[in-house]
């Protein structure tokens, strides 16, 4: 479902608020933030969906949880995207900001165990 809602919302974006003035798209992109941060978020998830299939975790190896692990931005991206898309109610993007934060909670180990690696690969700067 995360997945399918952008290829039903950007094509009723360009027929109702563009109406197929597609030279506008690139422009909206630019110009409206929520906008950019829901076709980065698109973007992201592409990658994501061509890289999902075994042939792809075979070829990635390693890597390619590295790449998956960008669900989490992407996901932190939409609900940005949707609770600045809306322009009355925030009740609806609030809830799915509660439940977004409510699972990302349960990742909260590997995200701490990420940092803490992260930072140990870094090399220490020595002031002089």
């Amino acid at each position: 479902m995360l997945f399918f809602m952008p290829f039903v919302t950007l094509p009723d974006y360009i027929v109702f608020e563009l109406q197929f003035e597609w030279s506008l798209l690139f422009s909206e992109i630019i110009k409206r933030p929520y906008i950019t941060v829901g076709f980065v978020a698109l973007i992201i998830l592409s990658t994501l969906t061509l890289t999902s299939t075994k042939n792809m975790q075979r070829k990635l190896g390693k890597n390619w949880q590295k790449l998956h692990n960008w669900v989490y931005l992407a996901a932190l991206m939409i609900a940005l995207h949707f609770i600045w898309s809306v322009k009355s109610n925030l009740t609806e993007p609030l809830i799915y900001w509660a439940i977004l934060l409510l699972l990302l909670s349960f990742r909260k180990n590997k995200l701490q165990t990420y940092l803490k690696r992260k930072k140990a690969r870094q090399p220490k700067v020595h002031a002089e």
